[in-house]
């Protein structure tokens, strides 16, 4: 039984060389945009993007209008 699994799905050693492991970020929080590791791996991964996705800021404060 062994030769006849072997010889259809190749050998153990044959299969543990193809193993590759990747990862995926499904979700971002503002945690990991803060990251300087992540940061790096993003701009390694994405050369073209815009800097500015990085920056924080205040956003400006609403202002209530009075209907005439």
């Amino acid at each position: 039984m062994e030769a006849d699994l072997e010889r259809v799905m190749g050998s153990a050693k044959q299969l543990v060389q193809e193993i590759a492991v990747s990862c995926r970020f499904k979700g971002v929080t503002y945690e990991m945009l803060s990251d300087p590791e992540f940061i790096k791996l993003l701009e390694k991964q994405i050369p073209e993007l815009d800097k500015r996705f990085f920056e924080e800021f205040e956003a400006a404060k609403t202002v209530s209008v009075e209907s005439h």
